[in-house]
């Protein structure tokens, strides 16, 4: 089935629950109208640009799940609820005239942007400015210690501006050495620091952790301004964000002072010498080398590597294209003490490579799928084991030939490496 679709109808099912919600209780509650004015409007949306009927086909040729939520496909049901909503408009004029605060004009007019929904080529590449929020629906954000101030009815957590306003929703990927903000964040998170020739950022693993946890629990807004130095520095007295960090709050200043040695620490953390002088790279084809053979040097060499304490910053073994990047990798093996002081090994496949929904499907009913972490849903799947387990070669060869279409002649390239602090 196709996966966009139905995270689309999940998330007009869920603004049409709220709306139809907050609708039948708004005689006694009107303060809630508020809440969902960003929800309307998608749903009007949703409704004039023909995506509704799209979406409406779509069912009726069977694409949902049969016990999916799809009240807002029912036509009447949704043209019904716009109704009410333009009626009760109507009926609160003065109030929904006030919805946004008119002397406060800046905050009018921004888009939100929904890493879980929406795609970065949907960004115009203007400058201007932007307003990053935790979601209402989210987990929250670490050490607050009061409640922001709101944008949306979600917290405000930064405020900035960009040449690109495209280029924002980089922050949801990539590495923290390019980005303050994620730095920030994964310092309160306290992630294991690694300096490199671009400045501090965490390991792969810890930086693919973060980009999830920031997509899951983050979103952001913006304007597209030419005027967007002065609209981001009247925004930041207007909402006084939580992580902007040169703007002299004493609301925050605990939670900077916490930041400011939080991050100080990654800097001294990040001094780190390498376990080993270079870097292991196994390539295959290789004569006398064939694929089980390699994998097996590969976890074997990850074993090795792992010390007799939490003291390492990463042991990683990437498979990946000969050719490519790191950040292209097939497959990663994370080798580590865990937190009863034994020594395991995590392998992590991404669903990206399983070759769409139905080979994703016909992983996750294998013998092999099922001893994984993760479903249809995740955006990648791990086993753990005992280092050392001597099953784990052959699951990561018959997990790459049966499902990732990867053979004796595929070139590939296995880099282990490994880092610890000093003392």
């Amino acid at each position: 089935m196709d996966n966009k679709l139905i995270a689309r109808v999940r998330k007009m099912e869920d603004d049409f629950n709220m709306v139809r919600e907050v609708m039948d209780d708004l005689e006694s509650a009107v303060y809630n109208f508020e809440a969902v004015q960003r929800r309307i409007e998608r749903l009007f949306h949703y409704m004039e640009d023909g995506q509704f009927l799209k979406d409406f086909e779509a069912d009726e040729r069977g694409e949902l799940p049969k016990d999916m939520e799809r009240g807002v496909l029912s036509e009447d049901a949704l043209d019904q609820l716009l109704v009410d909503v333009t009626l009760m408009r109507n009926r609160l004029k003065e109030l929904v005239a006030d919805v946004k605060p008119k002397k406060d004009e800046e905050i009018i007019g921004f888009e939100e942007f929904d890493p879980l929904y929406n795609e970065p080529g949907e960004i115009p590449d203007d400058c201007g400015s932007y307003i990053v929020v935790a979601r209402e629906e989210g987990e929250g954000f670490p050490y607050l210690s009061k409640e922001p101030e709101e944008f949306e009815g979600q917290d405000v957590l930064y405020v900035g501006e960009a040449e690109n306003l495209r280029k924002v929703a980089d922050i949801f990927k990539g590495n923290s050495a390019q980005s303050a903000l994620r730095l920030n964040i994964g310092a309160l998170h306290c992630l294991n620091p690694v300096k490199t020739k671009d400045g501090i950022r965490f390991s792969a693993e810890e930086e693919r952790w973060l980009s999830k946890w920031m997509k899951e629990n983050l979103l952001f807004y913006y304007q597209v301004n030419p005027q967007h130095e002065e609209v981001t520095r009247l925004l930041a007295d207007e909402l006084d964000p939580v992580l902007n960090l040169e703007h002299a709050s004493p609301a925050w200043e605990d939670l900077r002072k916490r930041l400011d040695i939080l991050r100080n620490n990654c800097i001294e953390d990040a001094d780190y010498e390498k376990v080993n002088t270079q870097k292991t790279v196994i390539r295959v084809p290789k004569k006398g080398m064939d694929l089980e053979t390699a994998i097996r040097m590969a976890v074997e060499d990850n074993a090795s590597r792992i010390p007799e304490k939490f003291g390492v910053a990463t042991v990683e073994t990437m498979v990946y294209f000969t050719g490519h990047t790191d950040d292209d990798a097939l497959a990663m093996i994370f080798g580590g003490v865990n937190d009863y002081g034994e020594k395991e090994q995590r392998v992590t496949f991404w669903t990206s490579d399983f070759g769409g929904e139905k080979g994703l499907k016909t992983f996750l009913k294998s013998p092999e799928g099922k001893l994984f972490r993760g479903d249809e849903y995740s955006d990648d799947f791990e086993f753990v084991t005992k280092a050392g387990d001597p099953k784990l070669p052959a699951l990561i060869v018959a997990v790459m030939k049966k499902f990732l279409e990867i053979d004796e002649e595929t070139k590939l390239s296995i880099t282990t490496s490994a880092q610890t602090y000093k003392k």
